[in-house]
């Protein structure tokens, strides 16, 4: 059976909006619940972030996908005003509820924009 593919905007987005981190500690800012659709679903993530801090030195931005041990950490430093990344290339999730999260060294600072491909 062929898979429909529908871009979505990230469910922790208001209206496309990006998403601030604010939490600095595990479990992170809610970035986007994997939605439990058919068997055979599936969700794509992509993900930027922005450091729009003004600190001298790096900060670091934690990304949790679908879960908070470390095997599910992507661990980026990003300078500060420092525009869109490209951290997360499409990462693949089944028809369950795993929720994307991140946090932060510092709050407010990071800002991640992205969208899903759902696959149905």
């Amino acid at each position: 059976m062929a898979l429909t593919y529908s871009k979505q905007i990230l469910s922790g987005s208001t209206n496309g909006r990006m998403v601030e981190v604010n939490n600095l500690t595990s479990p992170g800012t809610t970035v986007h619940t994997v939605q439990a659709t058919t068997t055979n679903g599936i969700e794509e993530v992509y993900l930027y972030a922005m450091n729009a801090g003004t600190a001298t030195s790096p900060s670091r931005l934690t990304i949790e996908l679908g879960g908070t041990g470390t095997a599910d950490h992507v661990i980026v430093d990003l300078a500060e005003m420092d525009g869109l990344n490209y951290l997360v290339p499409g990462v693949s999730f089944t028809a369950t509820t795993s929720i994307i999260r991140a946090f932060a060294t510092a709050s407010g600072i990071f800002h991640l924009a992205g969208w899903v491909n759902r696959a149905t």
